[in-house]
């Protein structure tokens, strides 16, 4: 299991908003983008905690969710708003490419940010989500 002295959590700001994660672990990069829109990522720890014995993973909170601040307007809301910030952390974080991996709602953003970013990720994982997501606003 992972070492609770190898852990990192912290905020920043992203796209004008502060945004929690945490980076669990050392080696290449994954990061995790948890479901639903009422949800955090802490569900997800226990399981994928495993990953970091051999690689660095990054959880993080979506816009206004968990120990993000909290919003009362979520008008921007959006798949365009969730690719752009998992791109600014991934640049903040100093991550050339990482794996992806989506959790049921975070399936969808994975898969617009993989859509878009395709030169940044070393993989794409997919868990409960649907197997192709086309969207248009």
């Amino acid at each position: 299991m992972t070492n609770p002295d190898n852990e990192l959590a912290n905020t920043t700001t992203i796209n004008g908003s502060s945004r929690y994660y945490l980076g669990v672990g050392s080696g290449p990069a994954v990061l995790i983008m948890h479901g639903g829109l009422g949800l955090s990522h802490n569900y997800l720890r226990p399981y994928f905690d495993e990953l970091a014995e051999h690689n660095k993973v990054g959880y993080y909170n979506f816009f206004g969710k968990g120990q993000s601040v909290q919003y009362d307007e979520y008008g921007e809301m959006d798949f365009a708003r969730l690719t752009s910030d998992a791109a600014a952390l991934r640049t903040q974080l100093g991550h050339e490419n990482f794996t992806l991996i989506g959790h049921s709602y975070g399936g969808f953003s994975a898969q617009t940010f993989a859509a878009e970013n395709g030169n940044r990720f070393n993989g794409l994982i997919l868990i409960n989500t649907v197997s192709a997501f086309i969207h248009e606003f």
